[in-house]
């Protein structure tokens, strides 16, 4: 029978100064039965909203953080791509909002940047950030086959490569058993280093014992960790996350020196030593989150997902692309990135034969998603997502128009509770389930000039002394003096005008903020808000339509021209009488008005006479509102 097994006592040295037994591995730890442990995954244990013991450092670090002063940036570090910037904000010395001011491009999956937060001033503290090389050929466990027999100390590991360069791993005995009084056999071996590059690991120990034991290798072990920044000061040991496009299973511990900076990775085996995770990229950046300290991440768009218009709806972003393979993606539900089928996510291919090339936008309004094409209209309206653990999206794509849409997609703009889009023969306004046309009123001005392709026609909505409008920037033959020009367009739900900017536009688009709607125009080269400053370099013109009654067989004479106007700035307004032989100038009266004053004035009229009349009004005065214009005619001939 085996001898029984020796007590602690019996390790001890021997009155005579004579070596005790050795101690086994099994007595240098305490063992515990998991079955105690009132839970089944650590993720099931609630985190700590605070630090343990740290009341007045965390009362401290408020203090600091509440002081309020510039010096807060934030950093894109590394990654195969350029250009990518951002800007934070500050609200009660508390990082609120990172935003991405430009998506830079290059970036791919296997190589993100990453995002720093490095602030000074204001109490504000740094986000630690570092890289972890991950070992290809890395020996992660070593089991046992036999332990053999061994007499004295616990031997030691050594581990080699009998077929190539594997170097760097280390193990120890961490587990033996007796087999009598002087000998005993290793039962376990744990590896605190797993070393590179191994093709063929042989494991032997010192002294040997007859040892038989097989290594498992691994791929994409991480291993060496370098901190590049330490951040700080940190409160207390945040968060270690690993940002790769592969790998499993990494977990570390962060190591944080006496100022409250991170120094190092441990892996289970103190610093500087151990391994985590098994195929992850080399290097894998490592970066931290919580400890006090503010920290961020940067998700790529899905690489395969990619367009032209993009939208929001019912909680999930919507993106139809261009040309070629016509399709609509669409995310899982609350996830502006995810696109995965299994989570919710969708795509589908255009099949109507109504869509002749493309889908130009995507519009919600009304409570449905509008899909606008070259020359139809769709709408989507009741997506759900149901099922698990595989989640299914489903909707109704019915179409609205199968004739009317737009090959303008800058063209398409939500007004008010209407989708107003701009095509070839018309301004059309979308009201729910149905299509009509408002732009009546421009036959014979809309799309008389010449439509450059790499410069389509654009729309916006704005807030112009008060009132709601939409405007559609196109080129159009000037009526007054035949030349061609881009004009805006405006209209306001009822009527129709022209107006112009001291700037020649190529190109418009709205901002909205807080219920205020300006919009933006470009010349080409920069951007400016639009109807901000009244201008003398515009001339404004007002032509009437031509009156004919009572009849064409009579033929009028303009007696008087009445006018009446509220001058903002000293105006002065000329006038002429028209008809189908021309305009006539008016003769006597002042048009002039005083900054400040209603002004009204009468004139009169030229002895022409013509079966139309009207009136022009021309001013290059800047900022007045004529209220109201009247002529006063005579009918003085019969054409029996």
């Amino acid at each position: 029978m085996p001898a029984p097994e020796p007590s602690l006592t019996d390790r001890e040295p021997k009155p005579d100064g004579t070596a005790g037994n050795p101690l086994p591995a099994v007595l240098l730890y305490r063992p515990f039965d998991p079955d105690e442990l009132p839970f089944e995954q650590v993720g099931e244990i609630a985190d700590l909203l605070e630090p343990i013991g740290q009341d007045r450092a965390v009362e401290a670090v408020q203090f600091a953080v509440a002081m309020r002063h510039k010096g807060y940036n934030v950093y894109a570090l590394g990654g195969s791509g350029t250009g990518a910037t951002f800007s934070s904000t500050v609200s009660n010395g508390a990082l609120g909002l990172v935003t991405v001011t430009n998506p830079g491009s290059g970036y791919v999956s296997t190589d993100p940047p990453k995002v720093a937060l490095l602030f000074s001033g204001g109490g504000g503290s740094t986000s630690a950030y570092g890289d972890v090389g991950a070992a290809n050929g890395a020996i992660t466990a070593i089991q046992v086959n036999g332990g053999g027999s061994f007499t004295g100390g616990i031997p030691g590991i050594v581990i080699t490569d009998s077929t190539g360069p594997g170097h760097g791993a280390q193990a120890l005995v961490t587990g033996m058993s007796p087999i009598d009084n002087t000998h005993s056999t290793i039962t376990a071996i744990t590896v605190i280093d797993c070393g590179t590059d191994y093709l063929t690991p042989v494991i032997t120990t010192t002294p040997a014992g007859g040892l038989n034991a097989t290594a498992t290798l691994e791929y994409g072990v991480l291993n060496s960790p370098t901190i590049t920044n330490g951040g700080g000061p940190y409160l207390f040991a945040p968060e270690v996350h690993f940002l790769s496009a592969t790998g499993t299973g990494a977990q570390a511990t962060a190591i944080i020196d006496g100022t409250g900076t991170i120094t190092g990775l441990d892996f289970g085996h103190g610093a500087g030593a151990g391994f985590t995770g098994a195929g992850y990229v080399n290097p894998t950046y490592v970066y931290f989150s919580g400890g006090g300290v503010p920290s961020a991440t940067v998700q790529l768009m899905p690489f395969g997902v990619n367009g032209h218009s993009i939208e929001s709806y019912q909680g999930r972003a919507w993106v139809t692309t261009r040309r070629n393979g016509t399709k609509v993606f669409g995310t899982a539900p609350a996830s502006a990135v995810n696109f995965l089928p299994g989570d919710g996510g969708f795509v589908f291919p255009a099949t109507e034969s109504t869509l002749k090339y493309q889908w130009s936008a995507l519009r919600q309004s009304n409570g449905f998603l509008y899909l606008v094409g070259d020359s139809s209209t769709n709408y989507i309206s009741g997506v759900t997502t149901s099922g698990t653990p595989i989640a299914t999206t489903t909707f109704s794509n019915l179409n609205v128009d199968p004739q009317i849409g737009s090959p303008w997609e800058e063209s398409v703009e939500v007004y008010s509770r209407a989708v107003v889009i701009a095509n070839p023969f018309g301004i059309h306004a979308i009201y729910g389930g149905a299509v009509q046309k408002i732009s009546t009123p421009l036959d014979g001005v809309f799309n008389t000039g010449s439509i450059d392709p790499n410069n389509l026609p654009h729309a916006a909505v704005a807030e112009i002394f008060g009132v709601h409008v939409f405007m559609l920037l196109m080129p159009i033959v000037d009526p007054f003096t035949g030349a061609p020009r881009n004009a805006l367009l405006v209209w306001d739900g009822r009527r129709w005008w022209t107006a112009s900017q001291s700037t020649p536009l190529t190109k418009i688009r709205t901002n909205e903020w807080g219920s205020t709607i300006t919009a933006w125009g470009c010349d080409g080269t920069t951007l400016f808000p639009m109807f901000q400053t009244a201008s003398v370099n515009i001339l404004k013109t007002l032509r009437s339509k031509f009156w004919t009654r009572p009849g064409i067989y009579a033929e009028k004479k303009g007696m008087q021209l009445y006018a009446l106007w509220q001058s903002n700035t000293n105006t002065h307004l000329d006038w002429n009488i028209d008809n189908e032989h021309g305009g006539f100038g008016v003769v006597q009266g002042s048009f002039d008005g005083v900054a400040g004053n209603i002004s009204w004035a009468r004139s009169a009229c030229p002895d022409n006479m013509g079966i139309c009349i009207g009136f022009t009004m021309r001013s290059a005065s800047e900022d007045f509102q004529l209220v109201d214009a009247t002529i006063l005619a005579q009918e003085r001939r019969f054409r029996v």
